[in-house]
């Protein structure tokens, strides 16, 4: 059982008609025999028609109905290679392709084409469109580098007749941690009463997500709006805490605060002298 494709090259979307060829042991053609391309994965196959979805090198098999392993039929194939077929999308490829990229960092515009099975295509040419703006320091058409922190749309576009195949990716400049603002208590605060700090200020980061806030280690929720409430507990004398605030990125700012407890003070306006002494002690 011999095949024979009509073409030994076809673009994936193509359909292939394959002929099947049933011989007796002396070369005499049989017909009446019910035969048709053999199935095999990269290939969609109805009977003798042939389709090629990936991309590579096949043999093409047929098979005759009836016919069962052992029987001494020897089954000829024939080559058969399938080429991508039109552009049917383009991706962006960003190198190196990051989440968020430090200052300064360097990043080069690839693409690839692909035909409407996935298989990748070359020699399909296209324009990248970087921004303009005072952020980027652009290199070459497809190269640029980091100035300023922020979000950048880049993209890429295949030249006509395929000029409505594009792609674009959102690019993130993101290399210092969130702003903490209006953090009370100020440094050296001293304070009676209950022995608590009540810790408040808010958080913020104008290009990525606040992700965690901490107050010596221990996690503190923050609102909707970026503010936050904390209360430390005091000891007598000098206390402190340490304040740490990351972004989604990993990148973490960090502050201490000191500060002074104590369930009563001297009055500052008392003589010198006087304010030394302490009441039963002895003079």
């Amino acid at each position: 059982v011999t095949a024979f494709p009509e073409t030994d090259l076809a673009a994936a979307g193509d359909v292939v008609v394959v002929a099947c060829a049933v011989e007796d042991a002396y070369g005499n053609l049989i017909e009446g025999v019910n035969t048709g391309a053999v199935d095999q994965e990269g290939l969609s196959v109805q009977g003798h028609s042939v389709v090629g979805e990936i991309a590579g090198e096949y043999e093409i098999f047929c098979f005759l109905e009836g016919a069962e392993e052992g029987d001494g039929i020897e089954y000829i194939g024939a080559p058969l290679v399938i080429e991508a077929g039109e552009p049917a999308s383009v991706e962006l490829k960003p190198t190196p392709k990051r989440d968020h990229y430090a200052l300064k960092a360097t990043v080069v515009l690839n693409y690839v084409v692909l035909d409407q099975y996935g298989n990748e295509m070359e020699g399909v040419d296209a324009t990248f469109d970087i921004p303009s703006d005072p952020g980027l320091s652009i290199i070459a058409d497809n190269k640029f580098a980091f100035l300023a922190e922020g979000f950048y749309e880049v993209s890429v576009t295949l030249v006509a007749p395929y000029d409505d195949l594009t792609d674009a990716a959102i690019l993130v400049c993101d290399a210092t941690g969130p702003d903490i603002i209006d953090l009370y208590p100020p440094r050296g605060e001293t304070i009676t009463g209950e022995p608590v700090m009540n810790v408040y200020g808010s958080v913020g980061d104008k290009v990525s997500a606040v992700a965690s806030l901490t107050i010596n280690n221990d996690d503190v929720p923050v609102n909707e709006d970026g503010t936050f409430a904390y209360g430390v507990p005091c000891k007598h004398g000098a206390n402190h805490f340490r304040l740490r605030v990351m972004d989604e990125w990993g990148n973490s700012t960090e502050t201490t605060r000191g500060w002074y407890y104590s369930t009563g003070w001297q009055p500052s306006d008392l003589p010198m002298e006087e304010a030394r002494l302490v009441d039963g002690a002895a003079r």
